[in-house]
């Protein structure tokens, strides 16, 4: 999934809330979380009606680090994140319950939005002339 032309690696939309997580082999900078942590604003703000934060993190492939928590200062704007081993992403997830969780409902909105929308627009076709090259 991308936002404002940024890939977010893993997008988890769930009965705990909304979660952008990027996979690492053990780098990363606080800059990964300043970015990780704006592309949630984004999503954030594409959520209407959604009062909770979207959380962004860093998730070790390679390590048990307990969830911790790290922000920038004002070079950063206060964005960050959490970084975390990849055998603590379920229960750092479900910690978080479900005040800011999505319904059945607020999914299947979700869902209808996110298209294709097949009947709203032509078919492809195939050029008119070949292509050479």
């Amino acid at each position: 999934m991308g936002v404002d032309g940024r890939r977010i690696p893993f997008l988890v939309i769930g009965a705990t809330g909304v979660f952008l997580i990027c996979a690492s082999d053990g780098a990363w900078t606080l800059d990964d979380l300043q970015v990780m942590s704006e592309l949630g604003d984004r999503v954030g703000e594409r959520l209407p009606g959604y009062d909770g934060k979207p959380q962004a993190a860093v998730c070790l492939a390679f390590d048990e680090m307990k969830p911790r928590a790290w922000f920038g200062g004002e070079e950063l704007r206060g964005h960050g994140g959490w970084v975390l081993g990849v055998n603590w992403l379920q229960r750092w997830i479900f910690a978080f319950g479900p005040k800011y969780g999505l319904r059945n409902g607020d999914i299947r909105r979700l869902d209808e939005a996110s298209g294709p929308f097949w009947n709203q627009s032509p078919t492809a076709r195939l050029p008119a002339s070949p292509n050479f090259g």
